[in-house]
């Protein structure tokens, strides 16, 4: 992903922190183009932005607007950072990848595990910068923008797997949709969690992994419908439905028609 800066990336703070069982409290900027970057170079994070809590794992970053947010930090023994970076090209990558809503603000989780000793080496050397009083801003920015463009490649790379992974859901089911489906079995096919299938199933392609399954057996019934004489029952069964009243009244809802007045309406003489 190519980035043009407007404006080169600026350091608005850094936090290197030691955690214990307390927490710590951290309180973000207030101005709307400043982001935040938060992550452990070892060991889990877990992470109260205002009212929603969430979990990082080794080689994650949580990413999202500062905004007068506030973040408390939990976990035993282990160090984590806190970047402040004003820089208003970050705006449009909030959009790429799973969100956490805190007080309507976004926030993201990236999985960065591959750079996370590289992102650990900028930030102590942005640390170094500062401490020994020798900050320049051409070193700080030229540090910064290799941050932000470590964050739009691996959100790209998010993009494309997410991607693929949807169309795999999508074929899964178009093959065993007569089956009984479940988010869980779903999920273990494309080998993510419930609540991300869920999630960004439904951010690419606008439906419920299940509604697209209903959708499917409908299609089907619908096909049954004009080009069979079997009855409801059977073509309810045939498309997974033991109970024809339920398919009956699914398929009204879905389609806008009974079975039977659908039938009658584009049945071939």
């Amino acid at each position: 992903m190519e980035m043009f800066f407007i404006e080169r990336p600026r350091l608005i703070a850094i936090q290197e922190e030691d955690l214990d069982n307390r927490g710590i409290i951290t309180n973000l900027s207030k101005h709307l183009d400043v982001y935040v970057f938060c992550f452990s170079h070892e060991n889990q994070l877990q992470i109260m932005i205002n009212h929603s809590l969430t979990t990082l794992n080794e080689g994650q970053v949580l990413f999202g607007q500062a905004c007068q947010n506030t973040l408390k930090i939990f976990g035993t023994g282990t160090k984590y950072y806190i970047l402040q970076i004003a820089c208003a090209e970050l705006k449009h990558l909030l959009k790429n990848s799973i969100t956490i809503d805190s007080a309507n603000n976004m926030f993201t989780v990236i999985d960065l595990a591959e750079e996370s000793s590289l992102l650990k080496s900028m930030c102590e050397q942005l640390l170094r910068e500062i401490k020994m009083k020798r900050e320049s801003e051409m070193v700080t920015s030229s540090i910064l923008e290799c941050i932000v463009l470590m964050l739009a490649r691996a959100l790209q790379t998010n993009s494309r797997d997410e991607e693929s992974f949807v169309k795999r859901t999508q074929k899964y089911i178009r093959e065993h949709y007569r089956e009984d489906l479940s988010l869980s079995d779903l999920a273990s096919h494309v080998n993510v969690s419930v609540y991300y299938l869920s999630h960004i199933f439904k951010e690419k392609t606008g439906i419920s992994p299940m509604k697209y399954a209903i959708n499917c057996r409908m299609e089907q019934a619908k096909k049954l419908l004009i080009n069979s004489a079997d009855s409801i029952s059977a073509i309810a069964l045939e498309v997974g439905y033991d109970n024809s009243n339920y398919f009956s009244m699914l398929f009204k809802k879905t389609v806008g028609q009974s079975p039977l007045q659908y039938r009658r309406k584009h049945k071939k003489i």
